[in-house]
């Protein structure tokens, strides 16, 4: 089958050679050097059209960090073949676009990625080791979850933060600890709910705040500089930290689909 991929970040390249390995022929469009000189060039005779994630950049335009000039995304829609495939991550609603971010297996995956590049920059952070650190994970969902377990295995001193009692409970099955405020003294604090759950008197509990959810988060790196903590955004992490890993995620999720939807 033919795929055009069209724009996307450091993740794209090896989701491109993900699908060629396993027999795809893929054009590439506002990828830089070997892309297709426009949208309908990379398009024709697609089966699938391959869109970022997010789809989208700033208003109307494509997600496209690699190409050399912006591109809008009515330009790429157009260019979409009669009954061909269209996929991409948190597209704009309204637009037909089949969100492969909503996939439970994409979900899954790409939480295990973000918790290992969450847990490399924390160990860098504090020196190289997490061992023998109090560290508070905000937040129990699949990226909490995998994070807080995947800490604990290196030793350190992990403290579940979670609203919810059946939650905590949970946490403590797993052999966590489980709060719902940081301990005074923690070497760090890493939240992954995307609501502002941190006031700055909890913030000042903890030396470092690093934020993995999205928009709004846990709180502005206003609040936690004023409460005295070092603020890092792990915004777009896998794509950053481990774009080979997410790429060949991204890949694995996509040809499911393909394959769910008789073009394999």
């Amino acid at each position: 089958m033919k795929i055009a991929v069209m724009g996307g970040d450091g993740r794209t390249p090896y989701l491109c050679s993900g699908l060629e390995r396993r027999g795809a022929e893929v054009s590439r469009f506002a990828l830089g050097r070997g892309s297709c000189a426009s949208a309908r060039e990379c398009a024709l005779g697609a089966q699938a059209v391959v869109l970022p994630v997010p789809v989208s950049r700033g208003p109307g335009l494509l997600n496209a960090p690699l190409s050399d000039f912006p591109v809008p995304l009515a330009e790429v829609l157009a260019a979409v073949p009669e009954g061909a495939g269209l996929f991409g991550g948190m597209p704009p609603a309204g637009l037909g676009i089949t969100d492969v971010g909503a996939r439970e297996d994409y979900i899954v995956e790409n939480a295990a990625i973000t918790a290992d590049a969450a847990a490399a920059m924390l160990m860098r952070e504090l020196g190289g080791t997490v061992c023998g650190k109090r560290v508070a994970v905000a937040g129990f969902g699949r990226i909490g979850l995998v994070l807080a377990l995947r800490l604990r295995a290196l030793g350190a001193d992990v403290l579940v933060l979670a609203r919810r009692s059946e939650v905590r409970a949970m946490a403590r099955a797993l052999g966590l600890r489980a709060g719902t405020e940081p301990e005074s003294g923690a070497d760090a604090v890493l939240n992954t709910v995307p609501a502002r759950v941190f006031t700055e008197e909890s913030l000042g509990r903890a030396g470092l705040y690093i934020e993995l959810a999205s928009a709004p988060g846990g709180c502005s790196r206003e609040a936690a500089l004023s409460a005295g903590a070092r603020y890092l955004s792990g915004a777009g992490l896998p794509g950053k930290a481990a774009p080979e890993a997410a790429g060949e995620a991204l890949c694995r999720c996509l040809w499911d689909m393909f394959e769910e939807r008789g073009y394999v």
